[in-house]
């Protein structure tokens, strides 16, 4: 029983880690692209913008996926 609570726990504290990363790359997108992306989604609705952004999300859910179910030890 003490095994499957710390791995519910290690389980919460991993989604909010990725919760965390995902926003900061969001923020880091936001910064960096050429353009408004909150005004492209928001005002004109963008279907380039939204798509852009969800590629991006989706890649980086992979990658954070893959670093947290690395194999831990030797």
């Amino acid at each position: 029983m003490g095994r499957f609570i710390l791995t519910i726990i290690l389980m919460i504290i991993y989604g909010a880690v990725g919760l965390v990363l995902l926003m900061a790359a969001y923020r880091l997108v936001d910064a960096f692209a050429p353009f408004d992306l909150e005004k492209k989604l928001t005002e004109e609705n963008s279907t380039a913008a939204g798509l852009f952004l969800a590629g991006i999300f989706i890649a980086l859910g992979v990658i954070l996926g893959s670093v947290i179910m690395r194999p831990w030890g030797p």
